[in-house]
């Protein structure tokens, strides 16, 4: 079997970019900051941070099919 691991599209997340730390909270997302001792893994790029990088932690849904397997996590996507 052969897979290929890719970031997601940064399209995706257009709609939590550029905005304000009150439009994100009433979005369920936040925007972090990386530091030296958190090295937070970019979703898109699929590096992680470097320290002060900002972050948007968000709720991804990454398997959405009608199964008892369908999932979602928190992600983080490079701003």
């Amino acid at each position: 079997m052969t897979f290929r691991i890719e970031g997601l599209n940064r399209e995706q997340f257009a709609q939590y970019l550029g905005r304000t730390d009150d439009e994100l909270a009433a979005m369920n997302a936040r925007r972090v900051i990386a530091t030296e001792d958190n090295a937070y893994p970019c979703r898109i790029s699929l590096q992680d941070a470097k320290q002060g990088d900002t972050l948007i932690l968000l709720n991804y849904e990454h398997h959405a099919a009608v199964t008892p397997y369908r999932s979602r996590h928190a992600i983080y996507v490079n701003e």
